[in-house]
C-alpha cells in the first residue's frame, strides 16, 4: 500500500470515528443513517441517506415524532432476533423501545467515547508519522519484478 493510500485510509477512518463519536454525544450535524425517521421500509438495510440533527437521541426523537402511532408490542423482545431477519415491524418495535428507554447523550467519560478517543489518538499518531515521512521525502519502495 502506498503512503498516499495509507494516508487516505487513515483520514477516512478518523472522519468515520469522529462522526460516530458526535452521533453518540448528540452533536448536531449531518449524518449518514441507514433509515430515515419517517416510517419508510426499514428492511432496506444496505441503503443510507443524509439526516441532519442532534445525533442518536435526536434521531430517535425525530423517529418517534414521525411514527407517533407506533405502540409497544407486549411480546416483542430484541433477544428473539439477530437483526438480519427483522421485518419492518421488528425495526419499528426496536426504535420504539430504544426511544422508550429514555437514553441520553454519551459524555466524554462514557466507555464508548473513551474507546473512540483512544482509537482516534492512535490513528492520529499514525497519520502524523505518515505525514512526517512524506514531508521528509520518504518514498514508497517498489518491489522488484
Amino acid at each position: 500500500m502506498s503512503r498516499e493510500t495509507a494516508r487516505a485510509d487513515l483520514v477516512s477512518r478518523i472522519a468515520q470515528l469522529t462522526s460516530r463519536k458526535n452521533w453518540l454525544k448528540g452533536v448536531s450535524q449531518e449524518y449518514q443513517v441507514t433509515n430515515q425517521p419517517n416510517g419508510t421500509d426499514h428492511t432496506a438495510r444496505d441503503s443510507q441517506s443524509a439526516w441532519t440533527g442532534a445525533g442518536l437521541v435526536g434521531w430517535l426523537s425525530a423517529w418517534k415524532t414521525a411514527n407517533s402511532s407506533i405502540t409497544a408490542t407486549a411480546d416483542w423482545s430484541i433477544a428473539d432476533f439477530d437483526g438480519s431477519n427483522w421485518t419492518h415491524d421488528d425495526w419499528q418495535q426496536y426504535y420504539f423501545q430504544e426511544h422508550a428507554k429514555g437514553i441520553s447523550n454519551f459524555t466524554d467519560s462514557d466507555q464508548a467515547i473513551t474507546d473512540i478517543d483512544a482509537t482516534l489518538t492512535a490513528y492520529q499518531s499514525d497519520l502524523d508519522d505518515l505525514d512526517a515521512g512524506i514531508a521528509a521525502g520518504d518514498v514508497d519502495q517498489v518491489a522488484p519484478s
